[in-house]
This record gives structure tokens, C-alpha cells and sequence, in this order.
């Protein structure tokens, strides 16, 4: 569990977080992140909930079909575009999906 939720936290999301391939729960909502969505995150294959709601992310949403375990997905209030990618539709655990 990784939660850095409320702190003001600024910059972009790191590409190494690719490398925390065991990490369950991802939440750094609510901070000031920019950029894109690293294609990294699609590493994390035990990935469950990620939350990355109420920061000013731009670009399109990665395909996330290696983290095939994602149930609960939050990241609406930003600023990305672009369309859903098919990864989220064929996720057969997703329980809650906010985009």
C-alpha cells in the first residue's frame, strides 16, 4: 500500500514506479501531479485499487491489460482526453471505475 493522498505533492508521476511490481493500493489523490500517466504503471500486475483523482494529469489514459487484477480504478478530475482504453472494459474484476 502506497498513500500519499492530501499532500500537496507536485510534479509528475516517476516512469520507477514500474518497479513496485508488488504494491496492491496506489493512492495519490488530491495532490498538484502533472503530465501524463507513465506506461510504467502498467507493470504493477498486482495492482488492485489505484486512485489519481483531483490532480491536473493531462494526456490520454494508458492501456493497463497487465494489471489484470484492478477492481476499484479513480481518476476523474484531471485533465486527460482521449478515449477509454479496451483494457478497462475486458478488466473482469473492475468493480468501480470514476473516470
Amino acid at each position: 500500500f502506497l498513500g500519499l493522498a492530501k499532500n500537496q505533492i507536485e510534479g509528475s508521476l516517476p516512469t520507477e514506479i514500474g518497479a513496485l511490481t508488488v504494491l496492491e493500493k496506489l493512492w495519490v489523490q488530491e495532490n498538484n501531479l502533472t503530465g501524463s500517466i507513465p506506461q510504467e504503471i502498467n507493470a504493477l500486475q498486482n495492482l488492485k485499487t489505484l486512485f489519481l483523482n483531483e490532480n491536473s494529469l493531462t494526456g490520454t489514459i494508458p492501456s493497463m491489460d497487465g494489471i489484470t487484477g484492478l477492481e476499484v480504478v479513480n481518476m476523474r478530475i484531471n485533465q486527460m482526453s482521449g478515449t477509454i482504453p479496451p483494457s478497462f472494459y475486458e478488466a473482469t474484476n473492475m468493480r468501480v471505475l470514476y473516470l
